[in-house]
């Protein structure tokens, strides 16, 4: 059996917006296996860091198919030139959005970023970077300003009290 990885890993992001997966984590995810491609949502947690979870279980977990549901009503729109839907709905989409991971030829599995989403983590495709992060049966995709900023906040005696 692998050991758990618990170190998160800063990594690439490519032109193409798509950012590799550590070989390390993929082996300790049984949804991460085959050819690929494989369909993901990204889960908003907070602002600049989402959690990867497997469209088949978005669809069986209520509250994310409500959310999937919520959204898909948000992006009907309004109905006349002066209803507007209330400045929250706008990016409500940024909650819930599906991906895709794939193998690439040096058969790592790669993570699309959707544009929202690169647009959103401040992610310049080709000059960036995105911390990813284990967390049990998923794996978190962070900013690095996000990650930097909960770093510096971090205190040992936060930790143990």
């Amino acid at each position: 059996m692998s050991k758990v990885p618990t170190e998160p890993e800063f990594k690439p992001v490519d032109a193409s917006r798509r950012v590799g997966i550590p070989k390390q984590f993929c082996d300790t995810l049984d949804w991460i296996s085959g050819e690929g491609p494989i369909d993901v949502f990204l889960v908003m947690l907070e602002p600049g860091r989402y959690r990867m979870v497997p469209a088949r279980e978005v669809a069986a977990n209520p509250k994310l198919e409500a959310l999937r549901r919520q959204i898909a009503e948000v992006a009907g729109g309004s109905q006349t030139a002066v209803d507007f839907e209330p400045g929250r709905s706008a990016v409500l989409v940024t909650t819930l959005i599906k991906t895709t991971l794939s193998l690439s030829t040096k058969r790592e599995w790669r993570l699309l970023l959707p544009k929202i989403i690169a647009s959103v983590l401040q992610i310049q495709p080709g000059d960036s970077e995105a911390v990813i992060v284990p967390d049990g049966p998923y794996l978190q995709v962070w900013s690095v300003d996000k990650y930097r900023s909960e770093y510096r906040s971090l205190s040992l005696d936060d930790i143990l009290s």
